[in-house]
């Protein structure tokens, strides 16, 4: 027994996955654009400092 979707349950589908998705490859491009960051020394809030992360909007020290 095949069940048929319709487009909005498609749609919210693709929403849901990218919902995940999205963040976790942001995450991964911060943890590549930081190269002082370690995963292993590091929590991941440690990507938005804003003295020691260059990817960091702005610095509230300067």
């Amino acid at each position: 027994m095949e069940k048929i979707c319709s487009k909005e349950e498609k749609l919210c589908l693709y929403i849901a996955y990218l919902s995940v998705a999205v963040p976790l490859l942001s995450i991964a491009i911060a943890i590549m654009l930081s190269g002082w960051f370690s995963i292993t020394n590091n929590a991941l809030s440690d990507l938005g400092h804003a003295i020691m992360s260059p990817v960091a909007p702005y610095s509230i020290l300067d």
